[in-house]
């Protein structure tokens, strides 16, 4: 199995259960396509599992600025929501962008430390 099969199978954002179908949203694979029925899935599915590219669609979606605080810097930084232990930056479902938000350094320690 390949990370991509690993990752659908525990994956609750995962809708398709048969082959034939995009694992992403369910619809039937058009003719000449073997996993994803448009790129447009295969960047969501993307975006959502692997960090470098879900740093940079929450940084995106948030139009580059602090969730908390409004912020508009240089430097950002991209904070999950449930702290990702174990997870690490490795390949999962713990990069979704539902749990990812763009924080300032200083609401970003603010929210930490308050974690801790």
């Amino acid at each position: 199995m390949s990370v991509i099969d690993h990752l659908l199978v525990d994956c609750r954002e995962a809708v398709a259960e048969a082959d034939g179908e995009c694992p992403w949203c369910g619809r039937v694979l058009p003719v000449g396509r073997r996993r994803w029925c448009s790129d447009s899935c295969r960047a969501d599915f993307v975006d959502n599992h692997f960090w470098g590219h879900a740093r940079d669609a929450a940084l995106r979606r948030d139009r580059r600025a602090c969730q908390r605080c409004g912020a508009r810097r240089s430097r950002l930084e991209v904070h999950h929501v449930e702290p990702r232990r174990g997870g690490g930056y490795a390949a999962g479902c713990h990069h979704h962008l539902d749990m990812l938000e763009t924080l300032c350094r200083p609401c970003h320690v603010e929210v930490t430390n308050a974690h801790r």
